[in-house]
């Protein structure tokens, strides 16, 4: 008889039924699961009651920069034992409709009124910020978002350095990051910190599609 089988032996009927309604009416049914994201460089994103939860696979520098909760702090809460929520700084009043990422470079938070937080290792200055530096905690980066393209989390074995396309309400896309294989479109392979306007691609397209990696494009 295995351990597990004989600490559940020692257990009646009633008393397993009574843990199993505990748990289902006081745990459950209050938590209202909309997103779970698939594995982003050993990173896993939440949305919960309508709010941001994030953990790390390990205590390496790269995910604990992907949980937007600080990168010190993080040394050690990782495992989804140490699921934590994400606070949003000088948030109004606003529903989460859309979040992603590739885990650790650039993670974003999408907001119903157009407000854009972005946080991670910002290398190439995917975060839109203005600097290349890591950023720590959920950062705005825009007013006036709409959406936010492309799949970041392709290949996450492979990013190390990551773009973040998106469309703001006047119609365009913006881009900021990674433009080394020229791929904004811009006539340059410079990175770019802060978000460009591509006017070439013209005003509310159907779709944009980002393909992550060290040769990257965007169609």
């Amino acid at each position: 008889m295995s351990k597990a089988r004989g600490i559940a032996d020692s257990y009646t009927n009633t008393e397993i039924d009574s843990d199993i309604v505990t748990l289902t009416s006081s745990k459950l049914n209050k938590r209202n699961v909309t997103y779970i994201s698939p594995s982003q460089h050993n990173n896993l994103m939440l949305i919960v009651d309508g709010e941001l939860y994030t953990a790390s696979g390990n205590s390496g520098g790269n995910n604990n920069s992907g949980t937007g909760r600080g990168l010190d702090a993080q040394v050690s809460d990782f495992g989804l034992n140490n699921i934590k929520r994400v606070i949003f700084q000088n948030k109004p009043n606003a529903n989460l409709i859309k979040v992603g990422g590739n885990g650790y470079d650039g993670m974003f938070a999408l907001f119903d009124n157009g407000y854009l937080y972005t946080w991670g290792q910002n290398t190439q200055g995917s975060c839109g910020v203005g600097h290349t530096s890591p950023v720590a905690t959920p950062t705005l980066a825009l007013t006036d978002c709409v959406d936010v393209y492309g799949d970041l989390i392709i290949d996450p074995y492979l990013i190390t350095e990551s773009s973040l396309f998106v469309k703001r309400s006047d119609g365009y896309v913006y881009a900021s990051g990674d433009n080394n294989d020229g791929q904004m479109g811009l006539g340059t392979a410079t990175n770019y910190s802060t978000f460009q306007q591509l006017t070439w691609l013209g005003t509310y397209p159907k779709f944009v599609g980002y393909n992550h990696g060290y040769g990257s494009s965007v169609i």
